[in-house]
């Protein structure tokens, strides 16, 4: 694969106009040094030394995607920005624990301008209910991730969309909607992309990569990451970057490794912070040359657990 084929992919993907709905998150980064153990409990005392924040969710999803389309246009909802906050232990960037503010009942998104892509990034904290899932499902171009969470576990799935046009999940978010803890990753993808009508569904894998469905085809492409600062944000990446592919028409050799780099190039970096198409191009200049990703080589990736 040429790095000057993936340009040629990018450049048509550039052509595409974009809504983006999804929560509009605040991701807050609380950062702590700790002080010693309390005299009166047996826990750790911290002391605060900074906070940073960060706009998370449809936000930045739309910031990643506006990297790369021609338009894009994030459909305000009107809703309170759901807070979370993460204690992270100054330097070593280790997450304590954290608190989630301002789960909302679900409600309709309203009427969205027209557009080649929509793109949705449902977050399960009270955005998209029934209505407006029938709704959006009946869109033209329907790129879609369901996210599970600590605040939504088992009651935001991927089975509550009837179809879309392009899917992404991670494996866990995989194997809840089918119920199934144990089958290869591969027939449980097969089996949502077939009752969802999905033309392209990918399987994020952490630092295993990707597995993307196109058909008959299938496409496991090693993860890039070199430097691991903040995974949270990655799948946001992958997901904007990639839809505007699928849309163009890109193989899925293509989509997966975009949006592995996409990924590994987030991760790189502390907090939601967009990856911008000249720090892909980056990449394609100085890795892709000298360790070239072929289709015939990327190995089968199974799951047995």
């Amino acid at each position: 694969m040429l790095a000057s084929d993936i340009r040629g992919w990018l450049d048509r993907a550039a052509e595409a106009n974009v809504v983006v709905i999804g929560e509009p998150i605040i991701d807050r980064y609380i950062h702590v040094r700790p002080l010693g153990k309390s005299a009166k409990e047996s826990i750790v005392t911290f002391t605060p030394i900074g906070t940073t924040d960060y706009r998370g969710g449809g936000w930045i999803v739309a910031a990643h995607a506006g990297a790369f389309a021609k338009s894009v246009c994030y459909r305000d909802t009107h809703l309170t920005p759901v807070l979370k906050q993460r204690y992270v232990e100054h330097p070593f960037r280790q997450t304590l624990f954290s608190i989630v503010e301002n789960i909302q009942i679900p409600e309709s998104p309203g009427v969205f301008p027209p557009c080649d892509i929509l793109l949705i990034a449902d977050y399960g904290h009270g955005l998209l209910g029934a209505e407006a899932v029938y709704k959006i499902s009946h869109q033209s171009f329907l790129a879609l991730t369901v996210q599970s969470n600590s605040a939504n576990w088992g009651f935001n799935l991927l089975t509550k969309w009837p179809r879309a046009d392009y899917v992404v999940v991670d494996e866990v978010e995989l194997r809840l909607a089918c119920a199934d803890r144990y089958s290869d990753i591969e027939s449980l993808a097969r089996r949502q992309a077939e009752r969802m009508g999905t033309e392209m569904f990918a399987v994020t894998l952490g630092h295993e990569g990707c597995l993307v469905i196109n058909g008959a085809k299938r496409v496991w492409v090693p993860a890039v990451a070199d430097r691991v600062v903040d995974r949270m944000g990655a799948g946001d990446a992958f997901l904007a970057v990639t839809a505007l592919l699928v849309w163009a028409g890109a193989p899925a050799e293509v989509v997966g490794l975009v949006g592995n780099i996409a990924g590994g190039i987030k991760v790189g970096k502390m907090g939601n912070k967009v990856v911008t198409r000249e720090e892909v191009e980056q990449w394609l200049k100085t890795d892709l040359s000298s360790s070239p990703v072929e289709p015939a080589t990327l190995a089968p990736r199974w799951c047995q657990r």
